[in-house]
């Protein structure tokens, strides 16, 4: 297991999560790179940064930090607060039924967060919210001369 094959799963996982009230969407693009700027709504980052790294006879251990920021738009305030929130229980609903990726992460707690806020990105103001998930991966130890 690495996190390439962490990030590909998760990445899966979200492309497919949609909501059908207050309407009817699907997430448009899930970017696993920051872009320059944002081309499709609503979006997802996923931005991870390592938490741990540790080496030993078990082999490797990473642990991540998992930021998934959620942004959108919409003219009416108060529908893209429904509308995030549609997604915060898609998105948590999704992670509690793939705890491991099928098989791609070793640990995954469930996201955490996901309060209605505005986000800024790239100098553009977004409504969203912004989730936390620790993934695990382990590898196999490698012994060398």
């Amino acid at each position: 297991m690495d996190w390439a094959g962490a990030e590909a799963a998760i990445k899966t996982m979200l492309e497919g999560l949609s909501i059908t009230s207050p309407i009817t969407q699907t997430i448009a693009r899930v970017y696993v790179d920051p872009p320059a700027t944002l081309q499709d709504l609503p979006a997802i980052l996923v931005l991870p940064e390592i938490q741990e790294h540790a080496d030993g006879p078990w082999g490797c251990r990473l642990v991540y930090l998992v930021t998934l920021q959620l942004l959108l738009r919409d003219a009416d305030e108060a529908q893209a607060g429904a509308i995030v929130k549609a997604y915060r229980a898609a998105l948590i609903a999704a992670f509690h039924s793939h705890l491991a990726l099928s098989g791609a992460v070793d640990i995954m707690t469930s996201p955490l967060g996901g309060k209605l806020a505005g986000l800024q990105y790239a100098g553009t103001q977004y409504v969203g919210a912004e989730f936390t998930l620790t993934v695990m991966v382990m590898s196999a130890p490698t012994f060398g001369t």
